[in-house]
Formats: structure tokens, sequence, C-alpha cells
């Protein structure tokens, strides 16, 4: 099958661990043909997003990509917001597909593209990844943007989309509220662990490498977070927490690893925290490396908002603690994670005693997430639902 990605709603971000990086690969993998239409914001060298120059290349993982310029009709900034391109049509037509996989609706483009593919009878699948959390915070945002431009766009392009996919449960919600999408259209593909040079049957071998690489033993109880580390997601907390902890004897053979950098304003307080602390600390982890760190762990703990970080640790097969919130429980298998309700230093120490102290609790959190983990969040089987009509 010959399947087009259309990454026009967003940034692409090339050798990143992001699902359109994922699902591309592993759809070629699968023996399709595959084609990725992007625009030409990513990150730039410094880490920040900004725009480059609209080209032609192929991935790392050989599937070719056009990154096309945003309208030459519309002022720079504009035509960036509403996201309106040159030769959006074009590079369809050039490709043919039997499959257009849209990731993300808001784009200009939509209606031209779903039009042109409903009259060639081409399939056409559509992801959403916005959500309360992450976008319409304000009310032009909500009213203006969402309800209004975006809304008006998929709701014209809608007859011709078969299917629509929420990356979290919360993000079905947002289509059904602001975009007004029927929800019996609306289907869940979530996030997960990218599997393709993984086999969790060597689940013990692959944990001991990790912890070999770290210097960790064997029987050190090993706890693990990252991400992005600003204040919503709450590891500072965590910091005060384990440095707390390893005052007392009863918890000196925990071990805790973080990575990810800190936004601006939170720089100071991590640095401080990790200061004389004996927390491994990575600032910056290459994507397809992060799951071997993961391997070395034997508890995840995300005490804050969420991150991609909780699907691919959970398909790895690690139980965690992670925060509650309104449309994310989907993460709960039947007994391989903790909530924070509220997500204080109290709750997040006392959580995590109880699952240190309680072998019969962790071992039945574990076993849940070994067996259950891996068949719900991989993306060797995600992949497939993606694209099946």
């Amino acid at each position: 099958m010959r399947i087009l990605h259309c990454c026009l709603a967003n940034f692409y971000i090339d050798d990143y661990g992001y699902q359109e990086n994922i699902l591309t690969k592993f759809h070629q993998l699968h023996g399709h043909q595959v084609k990725i239409l992007a625009s030409t914001e990513t990150y730039l060298p410094n880490k920040q997003l900004g725009y480059v120059k609209p080209s032609k290349y192929r991935t790392k993982d050989d599937i070719p990509i056009v990154r096309i310029a945003y309208s030459k009709y519309l002022p720079s900034f504009l035509g960036k917001k509403v996201r309106k391109y040159e030769g959006t049509l074009e590079e369809v037509k050039n490709f043919n597909p039997d499959l257009i996989f849209i990731h993300g609706c808001q784009f200009w483009d939509l209606i031209k593209v779903v039009r042109y593919a409903k009259n060639k009878n081409i399939k056409v699948f559509a992801d959403s990844h916005t959500d309360y959390f992450n976008s319409a915070k304000t009310w032009i945002s909500k009213n203006l943007l969402h309800k209004g431009l975006y809304g008006y766009l998929i709701r014209k392009a809608d007859h011709g989309i078969q299917k629509y996919f929420a990356t979290l449960p919360t993000r079905k919600d947002f289509f059904v509220d602001v975009y007004k999408i029927r929800e019996e259209k609306i289907h869940f593909l979530p996030f997960g662990v990218d599997d393709s040079d993984l086999n969790l049957h060597d689940y013990q071998k692959l944990r001991e490498n990790a912890r070999k690489e770290l210097n960790i033993k064997n029987n050190e109880f090993v706890i693990i977070s990252g991400g992005k580390l600003d204040d919503r997601k709450n590891i500072h907390l965590l910091i005060k927490c384990y440095n707390k902890l390893k005052k007392d004897p009863l918890f000196k053979s925990i071990r805790f690893i973080l990575f990810g950098q800190p936004v601006p304003e939170m720089e100071q307080e991590i640095s401080s925290l990790l200061q004389g602390s004996d927390i491994i600390y990575f600032e910056w982890i290459k994507a397809n490396k992060i799951k071997y760190t993961l391997l070395a762990a034997d508890l995840t703990i995300f005490p804050g908002t969420h991150s991609v970080l909780w699907e691919e640790s959970i398909g790895l097969g690690i139980p965690g603690i992670f925060r509650k919130w309104h449309g994310i429980d989907h993460i709960d298998l039947g007994g391989n994670c903790k909530w924070l309700y509220n997500g204080t230093e109290e709750e997040i120490m006392d959580t995590f005693c109880e699952v240190f102290k309680n072998k019969h609790l962790f071992d039945s959190m574990k076993s849940t997430a070994i067996k259950m983990g891996p068949k719900h969040f991989s993306y060797s089987e995600i992949s497939k639902k993606a694209i099946k009509f």
C-alpha cells in the first residue's frame, strides 16, 4: 500500500521519537511505500523551533520527505499561523497514495487534500494531538482559532475523512466538544515504545546491560523520570523527596536516574537540588536511546503533566507512579500503576514508600506491567491499527 503521511499542522523534526517519526518507519518496515509531506518548521541546531528552506531528501530510515513552503500570497506570520502552503496538491498527486494519514487537522490545505482524496477514492485517516492541556488556553485561541478557523476546516473536510484518531482519551473530548466531530468516527491510537530493535523476551538481559552501562548494581532499586523539566512536571518535588529519602538508611539501596533539560525558569532550582545529590542526571539522551535507559529502572515516577514517556515506559513493561488527570487513565492496565491525586511532595513520598516497602504490591505491579504493557503500547502493534480499514 502507498501511504502518504501529512505533517502540515505542526513541526516535523528529523530523527526524533515522535509518533510521526515512528509510524512512518514501521509502515515502511511492514512493506508499504511511504512518503512524508511536511512543513518547514523543525528544530534548529540550537534546539529551538524555527524554519528551514523547502527541500526534498530522505530520512535516516530512507523514507522520502518533502518540506513545502508556506503560501507566498499571505504575510509570512499569517501563512504560518493558518498553515497554508505552496504545492500541497501537486505533491499528493505525484505520490498517488492509497491512504493519506494526516498528523493534525489544523491546516488550511486540509480541505483541498481531502476533497482530492474523496474524488480519487483514497482513504483518509486523521489524528489530533490537541487537548485542553496544550491548546485553547485563552478565549481567542479556543473560540477564534480552534472553534472558529480550525473547526471550520475540519467540519468542511469531515465528509472525506473515514476515521479520526485521538492520541489520548482526553483528545477525543476535544474532537467532540470543540471541533464537533461525531463520537463514533473517533478511535483511540495511543503513543508507545519503538520496539523495532527490541526483543522484550530478553527483558532481563536488556535490564542487566542497561544497569551495567550506568554502573548500577542489580540489587539496587532504581526509579527514573525525565522529559521537559518545567514546573508543571513537578520533577523538582520528586528530587526533593529522593534527597530526603536518601538520608534514611532504610532507603540506601534506591537510585534515581533523571534526564531532561530544565526550562530557563527552572534551571536554578533544578541545579541547586542536584548539587550534592547522587542522582544520575543526563541533560539530554538521544531519542532512540531513551528506552535503553528506561530499562534500567524498577519504577517510573511522573508526578506532573502527561508525557509520551508514560506510554513508552509502560510499553517496556515497567510499573509506574503517575499523576491522575481527567481523560488520561488509559495507562492503568489493571494494576501496573499507582496514582497521585494532587502531586504534592508529601503524596509523592507516601506513595513511593508504599510501593517500595510492600514487596507484594510492587511484584503485582511489575507482573501486570510486563504482561500487559507491551501488548497495548508497542508501536509494532499500534502502527498496524493506524492503517487498518
